[in-house]
């Protein structure tokens, strides 16, 4: 079982006809999304205020937190997202995951649609 990576198209919403596009890791370990630096200041997003991160080694630090649109497979939200100063590649997590109601295929390696809702998210209203 390797890593899963997917296209991913981010944007910030003053200027949403400004899009970048890049290749994310997808991981469902993880929970939200965290963006390079690099990306956040390309597309000017706004800090909407901090959060405090803990990682995987226990280690507790205050990040940076702004709001973006995400599309995924064609499937599109607005979520937050972390800035991490020193991450190269983007991460996605299971927040944006469950919204956008794509699953990881571990055997493929590859995301995929749900295949209960393969044209929309179906969403658990509980």
């Amino acid at each position: 079982m390797g890593k899963t990576f997917t296209k991913v198209k981010i944007w910030n919403f003053k200027t949403p006809s400004k899009k970048i596009e890049f290749v994310a890791q997808v991981d469902n370990g993880a929970t939200t999304v965290v963006l390079p630096k690099e990306l956040s200041d390309k597309l000017k997003f706004e800090k909407v205020g901090d959060v405090w991160v803990k990682y995987a080694n226990e280690k507790v630090e205050k990040k940076e937190k702004v709001i973006i649109g995400i599309e995924i497979m064609g499937r599109k939200t607005g979520c937050g997202a972390i800035i991490e100063p020193k991450r190269k590649t983007a991460l996605i997590g299971q927040i944006v995951l469950e919204d956008l109601d794509l699953l990881i295929d571990s055997k493929k390696g590859i995301l995929i649609t749900n295949p209960e809702s393969p044209d929309v998210p179906l969403l658990d209203a509980l």
